[in-house]
Formats: structure tokens, C-alpha cells, sequence
């Protein structure tokens, strides 16, 4: 995997996406980095196959013990929750691609 630090805009939301150009079509995230400090990408590449996972998250999968030194870990009580903004989106058409992409310049 990857652990990758994107930089967010002025708002503070990180705009990144995965395109394929040859069918204009892609998915999109948008995310609080301030809810999401971490992001990890994984890929799983086979012949006629091809994975990847898109993982932003509070912490990198470096394992509990190592999380826990580097105080990563949250710890929510028994009935305690949270929330996180995300917004996924489908960028169908070259225009979708285009208009998105101009949001990822900052």
C-alpha cells in the first residue's frame, strides 16, 4: 500500500479521484482532512485484473501496537459515535472529469 499526505483546499476538503480516460468515467471523493488526517491506497494488480482500494481513515494500517505508540488510536465509549463527512461521486463524460480536475488545483 501507499500512504499518501494529500494537501486539502482552503475549505480544508481533500478533492482525489481515479479516471479512467478512455471511458470518461471516474469516482470521486471529497473529505475533511481534519476528520481524515490519513490516507492509504492498496492495489492488487493481475493479469485481467486489476483492484485498488481508496482508504482515507484516522490512522495509517501500520498495525494496532504501532498506532497506539504514535497515539493514532481512538477510543469511542459504549454508545459514543462519530461522524465523518465524505462525498462520493460518479464523473461521467469528459465535462464531469474536466470540471472535478479544476477543483483538485489548489
Amino acid at each position: 500500500g501507499y500512504a499518501i499526505d494529500h494537501k486539502a483546499d482552503a475549505d480544508g476538503l481533500v478533492h482525489m479521484a481515479i479516471i479512467n480516460d478512455e471511458l470518461q468515467l471516474g469516482v470521486a471523493l471529497e473529505y475533511k482532512k481534519e476528520q481524515l488526517p490519513c490516507f492509504n491506497e492498496w492495489k492488487m494488480l493481475n493479469i485481467r485484473e486489476y483492484v485498488v482500494g481508496l482508504e482515507p481513515g484516522k490512522c495509517l494500517p501500520v498495525g494496532l501496537k504501532a498506532a497506539k505508540e504514535t497515539g493514532q488510536i481512538d477510543h469511542l465509549d459504549p454508545n459514543e459515535s462519530r461522524y465523518v463527512d465524505i462525498t462520493y461521486t460518479v464523473l461521467d463524460g469528459a465535462q464531469e472529469i474536466q470540471e472535478f480536475e479544476q477543483k483538485m488545483k489548489y
